[in-house]
């Protein structure tokens, strides 16, 4: 399984911009995960590696609440994460 600077990008903007769901993005995240557990995860560019595993590790969770109403990273802490480290950074 690939993973890309483009993929997580587009992860993040789909969620910002509303296109899809905490939970499938968390979904997504998880599904990197194993692959990496299984050394099924290839890292592209592989110099990137430490960068797109951040993403990943970010972006899963980012589902949880802290309450009923409340999510533990608001939209604002994610757009900023996104902006700072990806956005800003391509």
């Amino acid at each position: 399984m690939l993973i890309t600077k483009d993929e997580v990008v587009d992860i993040f903007s789909k969620l910002l911009a509303g296109k899809i769901s905490r939970e499938e993005v968390d979904s997504w995240a998880c599904e990197k995960m194993y692959a990496f557990d299984y050394e099924e995860l290839e890292f592209s560019p592989a110099e990137d590696e430490e960068l797109l595993w951040s993403g990943v590790m970010y972006l899963m969770g980012i589902d949880l609440q802290t309450s009923p109403r409340e999510y533990m990273y608001s939209f604002e802490e994610i757009e900023e994460v996104y902006r700072e480290k990806w956005r800003d950074n391509l």
